[in-house]
């Protein structure tokens, strides 16, 4: 009778979190704060573009999957154009990701607290709260990553062929949801290589490889084209030597939202070192292990960015190596050992407390009023008038000039190449001001000073950022 209570009260205890989980990401979704710039631009590439353009260049130099942005185009034809509707697929996306992790822990995870810990630890990380509620494609690469470590303690080269092909058809579509798949599923196939069932393996790994060839071939182009703007935008954001110590930990402290990152650290290298060790879960430790290498290396080459959001897709695996540490406390005698065990999930769980106690007594917020600086300039101004669009908040502009119809002149520091459009980032473009003239200065994401400029109305945001009204004969 006892087992039976422990059972239903074990799954009583991962329905709840699954549900709190859940509730938490639809209060962050609900709340539907404006798109700060970089969700207006992709939000402008999904209401301005085709299907078909998804797989060429986007505009205002942004680099996106373009099956995310096909998923987000059929939301929006499904339900209508709206901040919430685009935000509808990483939501979707953030909660499947919940119940797949789980799955995932019971296959790699026998000890039922290291199972609740493991899930408590996913389902209230508040970077993947937040990206949930984001029109981003970071919440969907993370997914990719669960469905890849799920898919390869499954898979098992006995199976027919035609069972092993199709698992290569569904890896094969991946990359094209998450970029960053594409690297992570080379690395699974390279750990699973079998000498023994060569051409079943060979047969799974076949479509991906072959979609794997017209990745490069679009990611190269698309390179190409913006290579320039990659390199020196991110150029800060790689590993160098000198700093390399200091920059691993602030992507864990992110990733984790700690400030001593130094444990999850600690747990991450103790639980992959133990692959040369232990035999057991060698899948998951190599794995983890080589990806976690592989993008530090791709960093160092600065072929890609180990910084903050851009690393989210990695959380599941460093987790997973703290997992199986925590798993070995547990499974010890010692009761201390259990309860410092305890404490250190505690310890991780803390930042999401004081984060559920902030979103309960404010709104959920981008740091963006782009929207309703729209709006309100849109309420206020007469047809004669001219709309000034600051450099930096030219995404938020054309993204929200999609509802509000201004029919004004509009003035905008872009440029156009092979119909692309482009913002410059030399913000320092002047327009000319014609005395009989009235302006509108459109800067919700910037908080430039302006003293100099006499306005006759001015409203501001309290993130940053303003509207303001201008005659342009006192100017």
């Amino acid at each position: 009778m006892s087992e039976q209570i422990k059972k239903y009260s074990y799954y009583f205890l991962i329905i709840t979190i699954i549900l709190a989980g859940f509730l938490l990401r639809l209060n962050l979704l609900s709340d539907n704060p404006s798109f700060w710039f970089d969700e207006s631009a992709l939000g402008y590439n999904v209401l301005s573009l085709s299907f078909f353009r998804f797989f060429g260049i986007l505009h205002l130099q942004q680099v996106a999957p373009p099956l995310f942005l096909a998923a987000a185009k059929i939301f929006v034809n499904t339900f209508g154009s709206g901040d919430l509707i685009l935000r509808l697929f990483p939501f979707v996306v953030g909660n499947l990701s919940i119940i797949l992790f789980f799955f995932i822990l019971k296959e790699y995870f026998s000890d039922r607290p290291t199972i609740i810990s493991g899930l408590l630890l996913f389902c209230f990380n508040i970077q993947l709260l937040k990206y949930s509620a984001e029109f981003k494609p970071y919440v969907v690469e993370m997914f990719s990553t669960c469905l890849i470590l799920y898919i390869f303690k499954k898979i098992n080269f006995e199976h027919s062929y035609k069972k092993l092909f199709a698992i290569g058809c569904t890896l094969a579509i991946l990359p094209w949801f998450s970029f960053v798949s594409a690297v992570l599923i080379t690395i699974a196939y390279l750990i699973t290589f079998s000498k023994k069932n060569l051409k079943k393996w060979f047969i799974s790994f076949l479509p991906f490889f072959v979609s794997a060839i017209f990745m490069s071939i679009y990611y190269l182009k698309i390179k190409f084209f913006y290579s320039e703007f990659m390199s020196d935008f991110f150029v800060n954001d790689f590993f160098t030597l000198k700093e390399f110590p200091a920059q691993l930990c602030i992507g864990f402290s992110y990733l984790f939202s700690v400030n001593n990152a130094f444990i999850p650290l600690l747990l991450f290298l103790c639980g992959t070192i133990c692959c040369f060790v232990d035999k057991k879960q060698i899948f998951l430790r190599k794995f983890s292990l080589f990806s976690f290498i592989t993008f530090v290396f791709l960093s160092f080459l600065k072929i890609y960015i180990f910084h903050n959001r851009f690393i989210i897709f990695l959380f599941p695996i460093i987790l997973m190596m703290n997992l199986i540490i925590i798993e070995k406390f547990y499974l010890l005698k010692n009761i201390y050992t259990k309860i410092l065990t305890f404490m250190y999930v505690i310890f991780l769980l803390f930042p999401t407390l004081i984060y559920i106690q902030k979103i309960h007594n404010e709104n959920f917020t981008k740091k963006s009023c782009a929207r309703e600086l729209t709006e309100e300039m849109f309420s206020r101004i007469k047809p004669d008038d001219i709309i000034i669009v600051d450099t930096l908040s030219t995404p938020d502009f054309l993204y929200y000039e999609k509802y509000y119809k201004f029919r004004n002149k509009v003035l905008m520091n872009i440029e156009e190449k092979n119909g692309i459009v482009l913002y410059k980032t030399n913000r320092n473009e002047k327009f000319p001001i014609n005395k009989d003239s009235f302006y509108w200065f459109y800067s919700p994401w910037s908080s430039r000073p302006n003293d100099n400029i006499k306005y006759d109305y001015r409203k501001d945001c309290k993130h940053g950022g303003k509207i303001m009204y201008i005659n342009g004969g006192e100017q």
